[in-house]
């Protein structure tokens, strides 16, 4: 018999959901090697699926910066204008305690303080000082020129962080135009592209694709072009393996190694799949899954359970929220793939309308990770398994 291969022991501090503390991460250890290795050569696009840990991997690229680097990571998932992106980023900038002060003075000279009535950006309420002049974008891009040169003079090297950008430049094309939309792309490509811009690397990320940000504005990928998109993905058998024994652990389980393999098996990698899972043992106190088929049927029990899959399957709402008139189409679309796998001349015979754009929404089916195309056979199918699962659990619910 197989010896299943496990880390070493640790201390057990997991957490169902929330913030995970940093020395309870496993698994990403290669992916944040990676995102080091490659901003030394061009900035990173990283796009994968809610829950699938990027935040908490995002912190633990921060945590590791390099000799040489300074690191500014921030959400700027709740700004909805071009001020409030400028601002929230100047705001990151200045609070970072390894920066230099030559530049926290200059960044300081276009910042004020405003009363926490007005907008509230991070930690503390910025505003820029003359709002329009010069525009934001020109602060910003000075700003940046400016930081360029002092990491030049010091010999370092930044790299900035922005989780969730695809809202923000969402956010902002719905409240000033697509035109702004574009225009705030293009602006920071052409700051990564400009030699005055050489020490800075960005890393954008989110779960809201650039594909439905692109979608939206009419843009052909222009502003993003130059980016490196980086894989995400689950983590290995033996991460999740280590991943659901801590877990059960954590439950005062200590499982036999039958059960962590049949549940991580069923899992497929996704970390919220097998919190979603093992929250369900402890829950119902129900039987430990000791087959492949018991792991399957507490999975799809457990994203049946209103108190549970409600809150773990943020899969269902992305369709709702991100693709319009189209939305009804694309569940059209899921829920027959979510059956059995089916060409595209299938599929057009199979959904409720002959929609001539179903090449447009398997597309960014695609792209949302829901599902996968092979060129073989010539057919699509969901991506991940245990998300076909829930899927179909959560759609009888409805």
């Amino acid at each position: 018999m197989t010896t299943m291969y496990l880390p070493p022991p640790r201390p057990m501090r997991l957490t169902f959901g929330g913030r995970v503390p940093l020395g309870d991460v496993v698994g990403r250890d290669e992916t944040v090697g990676a995102v080091w290795r490659d901003v030394e050569a061009n900035s990173l696009l990283i796009n994968e699926m809610r829950r699938f840990g990027k935040t908490t991997m995002l912190r633990l690229v921060e945590a590791r910066t390099p000799e040489g680097w300074y690191c500014v990571r921030t959400s700027v998932q709740d700004a909805r204008s071009t001020l409030d992106l400028i601002e929230l980023t100047l705001h990151e900038l200045i609070r970072h305690a390894g920066f230099g002060q030559r530049a926290k003075n200059m960044i300081g000279n276009v910042l004020k303080v405003v009363p926490e009535t007005q907008a509230d950006i991070g930690p503390v309420s910025l505003a820029l000082r003359a709002p329009g002049q010069p525009s934001p974008f020109n602060v910003l891009r000075d700003i940046l020129r400016g930081v360029n040169r002092e990491l030049e003079d010091d010999g370092k090297r930044m790299l900035i962080i922005w989780d969730e950008f695809p809202d923000a430049v969402w956010g902002i094309a719905k409240a000033e135009g697509n035109r702004a939309a574009e225009d705030l792309l293009a602006i920071f490509k052409a700051g990564r592209e400009n030699d005055e811009g050489q020490r800075i690397r960005w890393v954008f990320t989110g779960s809201v694709g650039f594909h439905h940000v692109l979608h939206l504005i009419g843009g052909h990928g222009g502003g993003i072009s130059d980016l490196t998109n980086v894989e995400f993905g689950p983590l290995t058998p033996e991460w999740t393996r280590w991943l659901t024994a801590s877990l059960l652990l954590k439950l005062g389980i200590d499982a036999p190694e039958q059960v962590t393999c049949s549940i991580a098996d069923v899992a497929g990698g996704i970390p919220f799949v097998v919190e979603m899972m093992v929250k369900y043992v402890r829950d119902h106190q129900t039987p430990l899954p000791y087959t492949i088929r018991q792991a399957h049927d507490m999975l799809v029990a457990a994203a049946s359970d209103t108190a549970i899959g409600a809150n773990w399957t943020p899969l269902l709402s992305r369709v709702e929220d991100y693709y319009g008139d189209d939305a009804s189409f694309a569940n059209d679309i899921l829920d027959h793939l979510a059956r059995s796998p089916l060409s595209a001349d299938q599929l057009r015979a199979a959904v409720s309308a002959n929609h001539q754009n179903l090449d447009d929404v398997l597309s960014l089916l695609i792209n949302d990770h829901y599902l996968q195309y092979d060129g073989i056979t010539g057919l699509y199918s969901w991506k991940y398994p245990p998300l076909r699962w829930i899927w179909l659990a959560r759609r009888r619910k409805h």
